[in-house]
């Protein structure tokens, strides 16, 4: 399920608690690095694993990612589009009690 902005994903993510997020840095009203912060504030999602998938990239923005125990930082023009689905289906199968694919 897709949102239009940082605030309205993360009042979804608190209403469905979701295995994983797919995340992106640069969204309008509140960006992607402080949605990330503000869910792991939040006992209720705080363990929802966090992909990034950006155009950003940045030393600082990664970083930080990192701190808040992202489970991947995809840069969009470093990977092929099956190449980041690979990899967020295998992040998908270690967190999934059944595999999608």
């Amino acid at each position: 399920i897709g949102t239009g902005d940082g605030e309205e994903g993360l009042a979804l993510a608190k209403k469905e608690i979701p295995m994983l997020i797919i995340l992106d840095i640069l969204l309008p009203k509140i960006n992607g690095l402080r949605v990330l912060e503000l869910l792991r504030e939040d006992s209720a999602t705080s363990a929802i694993p966090v992909v990034i998938l950006t155009a950003f990239d940045s030393d600082e923005y990664r970083s930080k990612a990192e701190e808040l125990d992202v489970k991947w930082y995809f840069v969009k023009t470093d990977w092929k589009l099956p190449e980041i689905i690979e990899k967020i289906v295998n992040i998908a199968n270690t967190i999934s009690p059944k595999p999608l694919a």
